[in-house]
């Protein structure tokens, strides 16, 4: 299991408060399915106070494919650029199946105002 960010899907919405936005390609290379379990994302800014996203519902994906998934954190003071740090689990293809936990950074080189990317402001119609 591989996550990985979605190319121009991590960025910030400004204003007060701001929240980020984050797209993570969740690539299964094992045979079978599996559920992917999101026990945190945290984005710690290069100032500031660490922010957590919401929405962290169990992701599924197909065998040998990718899924794409966006979320938001929660309200901030804070919009600058950081580190993204995601935990999960997921289970393998063995019989019985077997849970393996993870820790993953997640980085870019910027982390630009969504607008640049077309992605609607949290909160306005189109947004994902």
């Amino acid at each position: 299991m591989n996550p990985s960010l979605s190319p121009k899907a991590f960025c910030k919405h400004p204003g007060n408060p701001s929240r980020y936005h984050l797209g993570i390609i969740w690539t299964n290379g094992l045979p079978c399915s599996t559920s992917i379990t999101i026990t945190s994302i945290v984005l710690t800014p290069s100032s500031g106070t660490p922010v957590s996203f919401e929405g962290l519902a169990p992701v599924s994906v197909g065998a040998n494919s990718n899924v794409v998934r966006t979320y938001d954190s929660e309200e901030t003071p804070n919009s600058a650029n950081g580190t993204v740090r995601v935990q999960y689990t997921y289970t393998t293809c063995d019989s019985p199946p077997v849970t393996v936990a993870a820790l993953v950074p997640l980085t870019a080189s910027t982390l630009p105002p969504c607008q640049q990317y077309r992605i609607p402001d949290y909160g306005e119609p189109g947004h994902p």
